[in-house]
């Protein structure tokens, strides 16, 4: 995508294989910087979706080490995910590209936000696993969330569609959040899964 980043595999979107994904609809990626050589996280929409990337800019100007960095945002034709000797590239990984990945359609735009991997469990994912949890770590990380999110306000961001799939529990104890400003503006631009959900977060990279 974009002739930087490989899309090693899918985690999630409403979008179809390939080329067959109508505009509007969205897939998030893991995925690999061919050019700095790291891990990072990818949220694609098919068709081009300039509020989606309006609001990453937007989202960009948030520093605060609990607010989970926008990389890169764009819009870009959609090669396949390994481009003729992409394998040979230096920094190239040897993770096999994913299948489902966008077409060479010459016809085909994606617009795209990278964001930071940094490895970690949702809220979500944690009390699915263990239930309720503890009070004192709710209150951590609810505490934690907040000071972020007023980080973002006093630059008049908001995220405008928190949900505990938003909040992260990372490797040092602390807290991430994703999708500010950026999923409200995918939900409101009808990129929305079945039953009218948005797509969810930036895909969460296993710890392991």
């Amino acid at each position: 995508l974009a002739g930087r980043y490989r899309l090693v595999r899918r985690t999630g979107g409403t979008a179809p294989d390939r080329a067959a994904a109508p505009s509007g609809s969205t897939t998030t990626w893991r995925g690999r910087d061919l050019l700095l050589g790291r891990p990072v996280e990818l949220l694609a929409v098919a068709g081009g979706a300039q509020d989606v990337v309006d609001a990453a800019r937007r989202a960009a100007l948030v520093d605060d080490p609990r607010v989970m960095r926008v990389l890169d945002v764009g819009t870009s034709r959609a090669p396949d995910a390994a481009a003729p000797g992409e394998d040979e590239h230096p920094l190239a990984d040897a993770e096999e590209p994913a299948a489902g990945a966008p077409a060479a359609d010459p016809d085909a735009t994606w617009s795209y936000v990278v964001t930071e991997s940094v490895p970690g469990e949702t809220l979500a994912a944690m009390v699915q696993r263990r239930g309720p949890l503890p009070a004192s770590l709710v209150r951590t990380l609810v505490g934690e969330a907040a000071q972020a999110l007023e980080r973002a306000r006093a630059l008049g961001l908001h995220h405008r569609r928190l949900t505990p799939a938003h909040l992260r529990r990372v490797r040092d104890g602390g807290v991430g959040v994703t999708g500010v400003e950026v999923h409200a503006a995918a939900a409101e631009g009808e990129h929305l899964a079945e039953g009218g959900e948005p797509t969810g977060p930036l895909p969460v990279v296993d710890p392991a």
